[in-house]
Parts: structure tokens; sequence; C-alpha cells
């Protein structure tokens, strides 16, 4: 409790000097553009600090696609986001997928249906790239998995020659029976971030 006080003291000292200014500058300079001002300033004033504000574009559909693949494998886009400005993103997408009607037959597992294997891609399309980079992928195989959830997530830097893309989600199915299977629930998020750096680890 003593220091938060020792600190107030200390700023007021500061400012009456218009060494608060400085000390605001300086830390807004350490955070770098991803630091927070939640105090009003006038942009005339020399103390009014220009701080980065991040904007999440979000879109959703509750209702999906459905598919039927007699063969097995087929890779069909499940929701795309259009009309993305150029810049960095860190982009989240997720969805269910599922066979309804072993839903309504059977409770899992059921070891007698065999695997699905089920997988999805998160792809950064722009006008130089054609059908896009995939950026993300999910797979998922277990005995009789006749729903799941996917989850997709990556960082980016979009960078298209008309100023503009797009985040796609592409899915497929492979099933020891052929039935329908659907999509629900799915939605991509793209935060737009003021830079994007590839830290180096192991």
């Amino acid at each position: 409790m003593k220091r938060p006080f020792r600190f107030k003291k200390v700023a007021t000292a500061l400012a009456s000097t218009g060494t608060l200014a400085a000390l605001i500058g300086g830390t807004a300079l350490a955070w770098g553009s991803a630091s927070v001002s939640v105090t009003p300033c006038d942009p005339s004033a020399s103390t009014c600090v220009e701080v980065f504000q991040p904007v999440i574009r979000t879109f959703e559909k509750a209702t999906g696609p459905s598919f039927t693949d007699l063969a097995g494998g087929v890779v069909h886009p499940v929701i795309r986001m259009d009309n993305v400005p150029n810049g960095f993103y860190k982009v989240e997408a997720n969805g269910i997928l599922d066979v309804p009607a072993i839903d309504a037959i059977t409770t899992e597992p059921d070891t007698a249906l065999g695997d699905f294997d089920w997988k999805c891609t998160l792809y950064m399309v722009t006008a130089d790239n054609g059908s896009g980079a995939a950026v993300d992928s999910w797979e998922t195989e277990a005995d009789s998995l006749t729903d799941t959830t996917f989850f997709l997530k990556a960082g980016v830097n979009l960078n298209s020659s008309s100023g503009e893309g797009s985040f796609r989600v592409d899915c497929s199915e492979i099933a020891p029976i052929a039935e329908i299977w659907s999509t629900s629930s799915l939605k991509i998020i793209a935060v737009y971030a003021s830079d994007l750096i590839h830290q180096p680890g192991s």
C-alpha cells in the first residue's frame, strides 16, 4: 500500500515540473504501439500520446454447408471472411463437424463404426497467391468420432496487391460409411495488430 502512494507523490511532483510528460512519453515508447491509454488527451498538447487501437473483425455462420463424400477425403470450403484490408492479423477459426444421422442411432464411442478422420486447414488468400496459402492445419482421428470441433489460429501478414484479401477454412472427412456430414457454429475472427515479430525459440 505504501509504494503506490509514494509513486503518486513522485508523479505529482514530476507533473509540477513538466517531467511527467516525458515519463509518460518514455513509457509509451517502451511499451510500443500495443500500449493503451484510458485517459483522454488533447491532440494539440505535448502530453498526448498516440496509441495503437486494435480492430476485431468477425464473421460467423450458425449453420454451415453439408456434404456427402462417397469416396471420402474430398476437401470442401466451409467458411470464408472476405474484404480484409492488408495488415498484420491474429486469425482464429473454429466450428463443429458432425454426422447427424449416426448421432441419432448410436452412442459414442461405438468401436463397430471404425475410424473417422477429420481435417481442416486455414488459408490466407490474396490476389497474388491463387487459392491461398495454408497458415494452420488441424486433424483428429478416433474410433467412432462422429462429431468434433476444429480450432485453427495463426499470426499472418496479409499483403495483397489489390489491397485486401480473405481468410478461408477448408475441411474434409474420411469415414467408414457414406453419410452426410454437416458443419455448424462456424467462426473466423481476425484481430488487427501493429506488427508481426517471429520470435526465436527451441
